[in-house]
């Protein structure tokens, strides 16, 4: 006997499947292959999972997310060193359609105000601390924080 019970949808995977349909709808061909990409990768790594019910071993779906944006910012980057401006234009409407799906970045003020207060919760204030600082707060803040500005304000912070 097979079970059929279905892994319960996430927030993501419910949002991502009516906006597919409206790109469809809408004849929007980057919308429509960039969340058909999404959706594949995260079934990719829900099939990595043992058992997708069990929350400790979940799909990290905002690391899916991430990488996906920084792969086509990737990509676009080489497309221009290469001048074939037409593939790196849509690589970044791609990462257009994939920031919808992130949390609003943290701008300076922010971000140097949620490591302040990091930093004095974990006791670190000197500079040679900072990879683990940096590791917290990038764990913490994932999604709206990124690594070079945290690396540039965590100098400012411990110095």
């Amino acid at each position: 006997m097979t079970d059929t019970t279905e892994t319960p949808k996430s927030e993501l995977e419910l949002r991502l499947a009516e906006d597919l349909k409206q790109a469809m709808r809408d004849k929007n061909t980057v919308a429509r292959d960039t969340l058909r990409m999404l959706k594949a990768e995260l079934l990719r790594e829900q099939v990595k999972v043992d058992d997708p019910n069990d929350p400790q071993t979940s799909v990290d779906e905002m690391a899916v997310l991430l990488r996906a944006v920084k792969t086509r910012r990737e990509s676009a980057a080489e497309y221009e060193k290469g001048g074939r401006a037409e593939l790196a234009a849509n690589e970044l409407a791609e990462v257009e359609v994939l920031s919808a799906y992130l949390p609003k970045p943290m701008d300076d003020d922010q971000a140097r105000a949620a490591l302040r207060a990091l930093s004095a919760e974990l006791g670190i204030t000197e500079k040679k601390q900072m990879s683990q600082l940096m590791k917290v707060a990038l764990d913490r803040h994932r999604g709206t924080m990124d690594g070079r500005q945290a690396s540039r304000l965590l100098g400012e912070i411990l110095s």
